[in-house]
């Protein structure tokens, strides 16, 4: 039938204990004929026979009690061994007894009865046989031998044969029937075992859809009758999903090379109704005796319920981790009473969850966190343990919900703000803290920023203008109660839109930075250093002592104030290094007292502010105290009302320095000199009076009539016959003013000069602070005929990339490096670099400052041709000027001539 169970287990006949009784009894039977046997011819009969039999008999006895050893019973090789033995034991009986002839047919008679049980191994049909055989034998030896003396006898040898023959074969019959009856009982409670469990059980060839059994569980699980299943087996690889087909097939062919005997598969079968079922199909290989795979033994569990409650579990799972293992927090379960072997201090218990953006916030892992009970203790912070564990007893007491923050030390040890909030929950009876840890640390550090900017500068980290104006009324306040001095420094670095403008921001911020740093490190411990905004610095020094004799001058706090602004310049004095490039940087400094100059702070740093501006105003790299410039209010004011009325009267006059060729002695130009006539003072020198002009708004006017002057006086010379270049000084402010360049023109046209005879003279840092808008009105000044040359070349930041595009006639050296020349080789070296550098640029070098005759030679040799100093003269009135030039001429002419 297509469906029954065949079982791959015959009867064995084999059994290797029984076999071994068998011949133990065969072994008797040998031995009762031996001794019964009575020859009908004795002297045939050898004398040996009788020995060699009982030998035999002990040999067969021997094997079987081997036999029943398992250990050589059960050997694959034993039942032919043993099958070899009983074969030579025969032939050794039929050698025995061949010359007696009767006795020879019971001699081989004996043997194959012996085989024939051993092989058959039936304990039925070996009993029966031994009891016919061995009542035959006693019956006719005991009679007086085989056809001996009663040849009658011999008659019943074949019945009695055929008898033993015949109840051999019942024997067998009721053996192999008692056989069959317990093989279809054996398969009669394997079948109602097989289809009783809730499975499907199959036994299928090792060919595809080779089916033999299929229970009838498929029925009920998949809605087919066993036969529908096996009617046509290809039809098994259609029911499999499209989706599982490919990696079913895959697992049965890996499973095949790797020799696997168990296979162990889940897949979708896609049912003739519609359904789609899992199961989970489990089979192992059975092989033959030859160890060849056979056929597979093997159930169909319907799993579809399982799956499916794998898969709300999975769903379950991925929303649980989105909801918990993606947010931006660490989600973990304590338990408070967990007892934690050793604990002291800190939180009690232990976790039993934790979220792994634990991993991201402090570098622990889970298992890290969840097998060290002692993990969040340690990780504390020190400054925070006592706050947070007496918080965390406090709510473990009152049951209260837990929200604090405190600090954790990460595993790399960068110190982490967490928010932790949690309840306080009851679960089977036992307690559990359910909460999250926020990171906070962004939000602390920006609120750590907020309020640190809100009293410092972000760039420098030094205090803002903020902290120090609360400071100083601070020490404004104790100065007034004890009768101490405050002083105020106003600090404005020098030319610092150069190296903007020149290397660029980052390097700009840079130098800031690099300033701050050496102003600290100038200034007193008790001394404050802020930063203004932009390239300014404030410095406070408070709690200064009164300690002149004249306690009210201040001039104790002056001479502090003093000593500090020297320290700074000192210390700016080294070069800084921005990036490649090595930039030297100067402040100006304006100082202001408390109470000499002022009376509350924000006159302080009005007063400061001021004495700043007008060290600028000076020259780079001074310093100047309010108090020895500006005098008492009614001192400044009186100063003012008279410059106003000088510009009104035009009470100025200009001096003239010569230009001259420094070979040859020749003047090739003057140089216009503005000075103040002041009716109650004489001459008043331009550094004195033009910084506070400079802030009245005035110099606008003063500079209107200096160039109409100058060029008057150049029209009288011309008259005269004395053709001079005549050079002017342009403020920033005047350079910048609207409309110079149809100003001077004007001016040039109406002395009917030539503009070529015009020289106009900018300051090189002048130039350099804003050289876009300065090149463009040089450029329109020299477009016009006006000739240009930058004055005090080599003390600012020029740029030579700006400067190689300046319409530049003339560069002036600054005194500074000519002084010293040529006995200081630096600056030596520096006057002729310099030189070098105007040739190069097709600029025309003036070598200012010149005093003596080896200055003259040294310029001269290195390619130095006009030159200014004292050498040549003072600045003298024009009037003045065609004397001084003719003598001057003359007295070259006999130096040099």
């Amino acid at each position: 039938m297509a469906n029954e169970l065949h079982l791959d287990s015959p009867v064995r006949l084999r059994n290797p204990r029984l076999l071994g009784e068998l011949r133990i009894g065969a072994a008797v039977m040998v031995g009762v004929f031996v001794l019964a046997f009575r020859p009908h011819d004795p002297a045939l009969i050898p004398s040996y026979v009788r020995p060699a039999g009982f030998g035999l008999a002990t040999v067969l006895a021997a094997i079987g009690l081997a036999q029943l050893l398992p250990a050589i019973g059960r050997q694959r090789p034993t039942p032919a061994v043993l099958l070899a033995a009983d074969a030579g034991i025969g032939v050794g009986l039929v050698w025995l007894y061949a010359a007696d002839a009767p006795s020879l047919l019971y001699a081989i008679l004996l043997p194959v009865q012996v085989e024939a049980a051993m092989l058959l191994g039936l304990p039925g049909g070996s009993a029966t046989w031994a009891v016919t055989t061995a009542a035959f034998l006693v019956a006719v030896l005991s009679a007086g031998g085989l056809l001996g003396d009663h040849p009658a006898l011999d008659v019943l040898v074949l019945p009695l044969a055929q008898l033993m023959v015949v109840g051999l074969i019942s024997a067998l019959r009721r053996e192999l029937a008692a056989a069959t009856a317990a093989t279809e009982q054996a398969s009669t409670h394997f079948r109602a075992l097989v289809e009783q469990v809730p499975a499907i059980v199959y036994a299928a060839g090792c060919g595809d859809g080779d089916w033999r059994y299929v229970s009838p569980q498929i029925t009920r699980v998949l809605g087919m009758t066993p036969q529908e299943w096996t009617a046509h087996p290809p039809a098994f690889r259609a029911f499999v999903h499209p989706e599982d087909r490919d990696r079913a097939s895959a697992e049965e062919e890996l499973a095949r090379l790797r020799g696997d005997d168990h296979l162990g598969l889940d897949y979708r079968l896609v049912l003739p109704d519609g359904r789609t079922v899992w199961i989970r199909d489990e089979s192992t290989l059975v092989r033959d005796r030859r160890g060849r795979p056979d056929y597979w033994h093997g159930v169909l569990l319907d799993v579809t319920a399982q799956k499916r409650v794998e898969a709300q579990l999975r769903e379950a799972e991925a929303e649980y981790r989105t909801l918990v293992e993606q947010i931006p927090a660490v989600v973990y379960r304590f338990a408070p009473d967990a007892p934690v072997p050793g604990a002291s201090g800190g939180r009690p218990g232990r976790f039993v969850y934790i979220s792994p953006q634990i991993e991201s916030v402090l570098g622990y892992t889970r298992q890290d966190w969840l097998e060290d009970p002692r993990r969040w203790a340690r990780c504390l912070h020190p400054e925070d343990r006592e706050r947070v564990v007496a918080e965390d007893a406090r709510v473990a007491g009152t049951g209260d919900p837990l929200n604090v923050e405190y600090r954790l030390i990460a595993r790399d040890g960068h110190v982490v703000w967490v928010r932790d909030q949690a309840v306080l929950l009851g679960e089977g009876g036992r307690r559990y803290w359910h909460g999250v840890m926020l990171d906070v640390t962004e939000r602390k550090r920006a609120e750590e920023e907020v309020a640190f900017l809100a009293y410092h500068d972000r760039l420098t980290g030094l205090p803002n203008r903020t902290m120090f104006e609360e400071l100083l009324g601070l020490a404004l306040a104790r100065a007034r109660r004890q009768g101490l001095a405050v002083a105020a420094l106003y600090l404005d670095l020098d030319d610092f839109k150069l190296v903007n403008d020149g290397l660029g921001h980052a390097a700009g911020d840079d130098l800031l930075r690099q300033v701050a740093i050496r102003l600290r490190g100038a200034s007193r411990d008790t001394d404050l250093v802020a930063r203004q905004g932009g390239d300014e610095f404030l410095l406070l020094l408070s709690d200064l002592a009164r300690d002149s004799v004249d306690a009210s001058d201040g001039a104790g706090a002056r001479s502090i104030a003093r000593g500090v602004a020297a320290r700074i310049h000192e210390a700016l004095r080294a070069p800084f290094v921005l990036g490649d490039a090595e930039v030297f940087s100067s402040v100006s400094i304006g100082v202001s007292l408390f109470p000499l100059d002022a009376a509350d702070g924000k006159a302080l740093l009005k007063n400061a502010d001021t004495a700043m501006y007008r060290s600028k105003a000076s020259g780079p790299g001074g310093t100047i105290v309010f108090a020895d410039t500006a005098g008492d209010p009614v001192t400044r004011l009186s100063f003012s009302t008279r410059l106003h009325r000088a510009v009104e009267r035009r009470d100025w006059v200009l001096h003239y320095h010569p230009m001259v060729d420094l070979a040859t002695g020749d003047t090739t130009g003057v140089e216009a000199l503005l000075r103040w006539r002041d009716p109650n003072g004489g001459l008043i020198a331009p550094g004195d009076f033009l910084p506070t002009a400079e802030e009245m708004g005035l110099t606008e006017s003063i500079g209107d009539w200096v160039l109409e002057e100058l060029c008057r006086q150049a029209a009288v010379w011309r008259g005269m016959g004395l053709a001079l270049q005549t050079g002017l000084n342009l403020s920033g402010r005047q350079l910048w003013q609207p409309r110079l360049v149809e100003k001077v023109l004007r001016a040039v046209e109406a002395a009917g000069l030539a503009p070529e005879s015009l020289l106009v003279e900018v300051a090189e840092s002048t130039a350099m602070r804003e050289p876009v808008r300065t090149g463009q009105v040089l450029s329109d000044l020299h477009e016009a005929g006006v000739r240009v040359a930058i004055d005090d070349f080599g003390i600012g930041y020029s740029s030579l990339a700006r400067l190689r595009h300046l319409p530049v006639d003339i560069l002036k050296i600054d005194p500074s490096f000519v002084h010293d020349v040529p006995e200081d080789e630096a600056a030596a070296g520096m006057v002729a670099a310099i030189v070098q550098l105007a040739h190069g640029l097709g600029m025309t070098p003036l070598a200012e400052g010149i005093e003596n005759e080896v200055q003259r030679r040294f310029l001269v040799e290195h390619g130095c041709r006009a030159g200014q100093g004292c050498l040549f003269g003072h600045p003298v009135p024009g009037a003045a000027v065609p004397d001084v030039v003719r003598g001057r001429a003359r007295a070259d002419a006999i130096r040099w001539g």
